[in-house]
C-alpha cells in the first residue's frame, strides 16, 4: 500500500479531559491513523471507540513489556485499549484499516510507548460492526493539558 498521510483534525488540549471525540470523519480516504502524543493524570492506558458505540462490541490482543514480555486479550469490551500510558510522556499510533467499509468488520494494529518504565507495547483489535466509522472517541484515561491528538486519512493509491 502507498498513500500519503493527510491530516484530517488535530486538537491541543488546554486543560485536562476524560474524552476528545472526532466527528464528521470524511469517507474519502482508504484507512484511518490515529495519533496521541501526551500524558495522562491518571495512568491508565488510552482507548478508541468507534462512533459512540459504547457496547461490548470490541476485542483486543496486547503484547507490551519492558524487556520481559507480557500478554492479555479480552473480548466484549467497550473499547479497544490502544496504549499503556503513564504520568510521563507518552505515545500511541493506531492503523484503522478499511474504515468506511460497510462488509468488513473494523480492525486496528497500534503501537504505544511509555516513557515511564521504558514500556513498548503492541496492540490488535477488532470492532464487531460493519458500520463505516464516521466518529472515533480517544477515551480511557484523563489526558493532560497539552496532549496532541491527530487523525490522519490515507488515501490507497
Amino acid at each position: 500500500m502507498t498513500g500519503t498521510y493527510e491530516p484530517i483534525a488535530t486538537t491541543t488540549l488546554t486543560t485536562s479531559s476524560t474524552a476528545i471525540t472526532f466527528s464528521d470523519i470524511p469517507s474519502t480516504y482508504t484507512h484511518l491513523v490515529c495519533v496521541f502524543h501526551g500524558s495522562t493524570s491518571a495512568g491508565v492506558g488510552g482507548g478508541l471507540r468507534f462512533n459512540s458505540d459504547s457496547g461490548n462490541n470490541y476485542g483486543y490482543v496486547r503484547v507490551y513489556g519492558d524487556g520481559v514480555a507480557n500478554t492479555d486479550a479480552a473480548s466484549d469490551q467497550n473499547h479497544i485499549p490502544v496504549s499503556i500510558i503513564g504520568t510521563t510522556t507518552s505515545m500511541f499510533i493506531a492503523h484503522i484499516f478499511n474504515y468506511k467499509d460497510t462488509n468488513l468488520r473494523k480492525y486496528v494494529i497500534g503501537r504505544s510507548s511509555w516513557a515511564q518504565g521504558d514500556y513498548v507495547a503492541g496492540h490488535l483489535g477488532e470492532w464487531r460492526n460493519t458500520a463505516a466509522i464516521t466518529s472515533i472517541t480517544f477515551m480511557n484515561g484523563t489526558y493532560s493539558a497539552n496532549s496532541v491528538f491527530t487523525i490522519y486519512g490515507i488515501k490507497a493509491e
